[in-house]
């Protein structure tokens, strides 16, 4: 991961606001970065008509005036702690398309947010515009728990020997390395193809031999990095222990996820 020069702290002002405000003073003082601030205010088309005769221009700039107000009091804050703020937005629309273009437009090298509130059924365990962050992101995403830690003492990071992993492996050894977190570096053994189904025993023998030369790359991969200073081991495990997706598709470079 290059240097993380600036981090943008998207707030919806929900309970978990206090935990993302103190993860970004912290890893901003820890990396020297830049923090700016913005809150998305939803556009007026998809606000409730609570009253046939308000204006509903004048409701949505009392929702930027406060907005701005509580901004400006994070800011207060934030310096105050000696972090570097760059600066406050309030922006107007679907809250994961302005958070994406605002950190376009600042050059942002880590969004940070809350892991907002899931509906009812949902498996992520994340609130809809912190998965959209997640999936349609081409910056890592920091996401925090209201409960979480400030900073990470552990770090797993999958990896399937692919480009994409090796940018999510470099990441995690930088976060590892700065945050002093311990470092497991996971891969999986992929299974025996269907068409070895009729070899019966056999298959055991080819299993473990995939699983060698599995090893095998699995050693020849990690020998293209520096973990000098890192706290670190690899674990390997086979698929019916470990659910994992093709090539690149964890996503490595890309999302970051705190834990309790």
């Amino acid at each position: 991961m290059k240097l993380v020069k600036r981090i943008l702290a998207g707030l919806d002002f929900r309970p978990d606001t206090e935990a993302v405000l103190r993860t970004a003073a912290a890893v901003a003082k820890r990396l020297a970065s830049e923090v700016s601030l913005l809150h998305v205010i939803p556009p007026v088309s998809s606000l409730p008509r609570v009253d046939a005769y308000a204006d509903m221009s004048t409701l949505v700039e009392l929702a930027r005036k406060e907005s701005a107000e509580r901004l400006d009091e994070y800011r207060a804050h934030l310096e105050q702690a000696e972090v570097s703020v760059g600066g406050t937005a309030v922006l107007e629309g679907v809250a994961f398309d302005r958070i994406l273009a605002h950190a376009d437009d600042l050059d942002t090298n880590v969004i940070l947010g809350g892991v907002g509130s899931p509906g009812a059924g949902k498996r992520s365990g994340l609130g809809i515009t912190a998965e959209r962050l997640c999936r349609k992101s081409s910056k890592p995403v920091w996401l925090v728990k209201s409960e979480a830690k400030v900073l990470p003492s552990s770090i797993l990071c999958p990896v399937d020997f692919s480009r994409p992993s090796a940018r999510g492996l470099r990441n995690a050894i930088f976060l590892a390395r700065n945050f002093e977190a311990e470092l497991s570096v996971l891969t999986v053994v992929p299974p025996v193809s269907v068409l070895y189904g009729c070899l019966g025993r056999e298959k055991e023998a080819v299993q473990r031999a995939q699983a060698d030369d599995h090893q095998r790359g699995f050693d020849d991969f990690l020998g293209q990095f520096d973990f000098h200073g890192v706290s670190w081991h690899k674990l390997v495990r086979d698929r019916k222990s470990v659910a994992y997706g093709k090539s690149g598709e964890c996503g490595g470079s890309r999302i970051i996820k705190t834990q309790k």
